[in-house]
This record gives C-alpha cells, sequence and structure tokens, in this order.
C-alpha cells in the first residue's frame, strides 16, 4: 500500500474566510493565513529577545510587507495613517489571525472614502 497525500486537494478543501478591512475608504485584503516564514521570525525574535523586546523599524517593516505586501503597505503608509491608528490595525490583524471574537468586524463597510479623515 503506498502512501500518498495531496496537500493542495487537502487545503483546497479547508473553507477559509478572506481577512480584509478598510482603511480610509481603500479595502485591503489579506492572507487567509499569515505566512509561515513571518510566524517563524516572530518566533525567532520572542525566543532571542523575549517578548517584550523593541522591535527595529526594518523588522516592523519586514513583517508588514510580509503580510499586506508591498503594495498595499505602502498605499496604507501613504494614505496619512498615525501610529496609534497603525497600531490599532495591527492589533485587529493579529487578532483576526488569531480568531479573536472581537475582531468579527463590521457586517458591511462604508462606501468608499466614507470614513477618510479629514
Amino acid at each position: 500500500m503506498s502512501k500518498y497525500r495531496d496537500f493542495d486537494a487537502f487545503w483546497a478543501e479547508k473553507d477559509k474566510d478572506p481577512i480584509t478591512f478598510t482603511v480610509f475608504g481603500k479595502k485591503y485584503d489579506l492572507p487567509a493565513e499569515v505566512p509561515a516564514s513571518l510566524m517563524l521570525k516572530v518566533m525567532r525574535l520572542q525566543q532571542n529577545e523575549g517578548n517584550s523586546a523593541a522591535v527595529s523599524f526594518e523588522t516592523i517593516e519586514e513583517l508588514l510587507t510580509g503580510i499586506l505586501g508591498k503594495e498595499q503597505f505602502k498605499s496604507l503608509l501613504e494614505s496619512g495613517i498615525g501610529m496609534a491608528q497603525l497600531t490599532d490595525v495591527l492589533d485587529w490583524i493579529m487578532a483576526a489571525y488569531n480568531g479573536a471574537e472581537d475582531a468579527e468586524g463590521n457586517p458591511e463597510a462604508p462606501q468608499d472614502g466614507a470614513a477618510k479623515a479629514e
């Protein structure tokens, strides 16, 4: 008896909900789960530096780019988002990936531009 597993078919059967959010009227799409390379990097940082260690700007940028992609990360920064707002977004993203109930979100996003900051 041969042992074989088609992981492509197996993963296709799993129904992962997409993760999306809107900032200043622009919709951002995230992968259904955090890429393994990013999680391994976070785990390595935690092992080497501890949970409360100061993280370099380059590391934060690398992690955000890994989750959002280069274009979406650039767009988010160019939207005029503030650091407190960016922290809110990141907290929500991590909660969404961890399956937290408070990451359920709104039932419907506002129309484009409706939430644009003045």
